[in-house]
């Protein structure tokens, strides 16, 4: 729709139920409210819908991106077009987001003005009239295993941040924990003798809390991070900031993925992203379980073992490579065709 013709709707629609002008519910005051008052309305009801504070967190990251956008173009959140979000979409490809960042967005904008639509803020849906972009069908991006040895090699555990990070980074790539999951990790929770890790319903993704385990390695190198921990903290990964309580804070997601990416230029690999650990522990186990759907899903948390189907093509390709080369028969026929091989007598006498 053009801006006009929106505005224009905008304005005839304000002026159709006359509300006194300092009325908290006037429509035209809400329609031109700042960015800031609407961002602020958003969260408090993702925070009355009972929303988890991540969520919480995530819809404030992906709206304050638009509503900056908008902010430097002059567009209050009641002006905005169709064509306005396309552009925002366009502008997040020219910067190299990635698909899956720029449909989040689009996502948590849908919901933004659905919910206004609903509260009579706006008179329709501008993000209605934009389609999502088509994610790739190989989603799923592990790590090799020549770059997770590259990259665990760089880290310098005399270094108390370098050994937490190694720590948070073998765990996750061990257990496949969303990385919020394992930021936000207890030492209570945390069973050494077992090897194994409690995620309680109020980190887990779906509410639903799990067990994780792990294996030898990381219990000796959790085991080790434990004793040259040294802080007074119940978390296992805690920042080094204090709270105005003198609590220490969990370590963010965005810090975290900025080391992640800092180790990986140290390391000579591509950027990696935390996510991508966890995906490469699904491929691992999967390569290595013969496909165990099942015992993957509760691993990973997943309510269903359709979420975890996503993983079974990248594995089987792996799997599929791993056997035909360890079952050549070229190879086992002593080598490829036209290579010299010793004669009768030679072999007789040797």
């Amino acid at each position: 729709m053009p801006r006009g013709q929106f505005k224009a709707r905008v304005r005839a629609d304000a002026t159709r139920q006359p509300v006194p002008i300092d009325s908290p519910t006037s429509r035209k005051e809400q329609i031109r409210m700042s960015w800031l008052a609407a961002v602020d309305w958003f969260l408090a009801n993702a925070r009355r819908a009972g929303h988890k504070p991540g969520s919480i967190e995530t819809r404030r990251q992906r709206i304050q991106a638009f509503a900056d956008w908008c902010a430097v173009r002059n567009l209050p959140p009641g002006y905005v077009t169709p064509d306005d979000i396309q552009n925002f979409v366009d502008h997040c490809l020219n910067i190299n987001l990635s698909v899956f960042t720029i449909n989040g967005r689009l996502r948590v904008l849908k919901t933004f003005y659905s919910e206004g639509v609903a509260e009579g803020i706006f008179l329709s849906n501008p993000a209605d009239g934009v389609r999502r972009l088509r994610e790739p069908t190989n989603a799923v991006l592990p790590v090799s295993e020549d770059h997770v040895q590259k990259l665990l090699a760089v880290f310098d555990k005399r270094q108390w941040v370098e050994f937490r990070d190694l720590a948070i980074t073998v765990l996750v790539l061990d257990t496949g924990l969303r990385i919020r999951e394992a930021l936000l990790a207890k030492v209570e929770d945390l069973d050494l003798r077992e090897g194994a890790l409690w995620v309680p319903p109020v980190h887990a993704k779906g509410g639903k809390g799990r067990t994780v385990y792990f294996g030898q390695a990381t219990r000796e190198l959790l085991s080790e991070w434990l004793r040259k921990r040294g802080v007074g903290s119940d978390l296992l990964f805690p920042s080094v900031y204090l709270d105005v309580s003198g609590a220490y804070h969990p370590l963010s997601r965005h810090a975290y993925w900025k080391r992640l990416a800092q180790y990986a230029e140290r390391a000579g690999v591509p950027h990696i992203h935390p996510h991508q650990l966890r995906h490469t522990f699904a491929i691992q186990f999967l390569v290595r379980s013969g496909g165990d759907l099942v015992t993957l899903a509760r691993q990973m948390g997943h309510s269903s073992t359709r979420t975890t189907e996503r993983y079974l093509a990248v594995a089987e390709t792996k799997a599929q490579k791993i056997l035909t080369q360890q079952h050549s028969p070229i190879d086992h026929l002593g080598g490829a065709p036209g290579k010299r091989r010793p004669s009768v007598r030679r072999r007789i006498e040797e």
